[in-house]
């Protein structure tokens, strides 16, 4: 429960980032993880979990320090 909470709100916060950080976070995790789907849509909410958590962490992981 607590994680499906989490995981909107870090939905919620891709959602409303800026579309040209989002696009170039996602080109870089692409080309760091050629494995991971691409996105079909530039709607987070349509994304895989595991490029979702990528990209977000991608744009926002350094304020968890």
């Amino acid at each position: 429960e607590e994680f499906k909470a989490e995981s909107e709100l870090a939905t919620q916060r891709l959602e409303n980032t800026d579309i040209d950080k989002l696009r170039s976070a996602c080109r870089k995790v692409m080309d760091k993880f050629p494995f991971v789907a691409k996105p079909t849509s530039g709607d987070p909410r349509e994304w895989k979990n595991t490029l979702r958590a990528m990209v977000f962490l991608e744009i926002y992981g350094d304020e968890a320090k």
